[in-house]
C-alpha cells in the first residue's frame, strides 16, 4: 500500500487530496476470487470538513461507513493495482486530528 498527499489553500478552504495504492498479487497456480475493502473517513457532526471520493476505481461506496469494496478475479500468476482518491475540504485556520 502506498499513500500520496497533497495540499491546497482554496479562498478560505484548506483542500487535501489522498491517493492511495493498492497492490493485489495472486500467487497460486489457479484462478482466485477475491474482495478487497478499504475505507475513507467519514465526518459526522459538523458541515464545515466535508470528504469526497474523487475517483473511487470501480469500488463500490457505503456512504455511512465509509467503506469502499472491490470484487476481483486474478488469473494464475496476475496482480492488479488499484488507486483511489478522496478530498478533504476543512476551513484553513481549523485543524483537524487523525486522518
Amino acid at each position: 500500500v502506498k499513500e500520496k498527499f497533497k495540499t491546497n489553500f482554496i479562498g478560505d478552504e484548506r483542500v487535501e487530496t489522498r491517493s492511495i495504492e493498492i497492490v493485489v498479487r495472486n500467487t497460486k497456480n489457479i484462478p482466485v476470487d477475491i474482495v478487497i475493502e478499504d475505507q475513507i473517513p467519514v465526518v459526522h457532526g459538523t458541515q464545515e470538513i466535508k470528504i469526497e471520493l474523487t475517483d473511487g476505481a470501480g469500488a463500490s461506496l457505503d456512504p455511512v461507513s465509509g467503506r469502499l469494496k472491490w470484487s476481483k478475479k486474478l488469473g494464475s500468476k496476475d496482480s492488479e493495482k488499484i488507486v483511489f482518491t478522496y478530498e478533504i475540504r476543512y476551513p484553513k485556520g481549523k485543524p483537524i486530528v487523525g486522518l
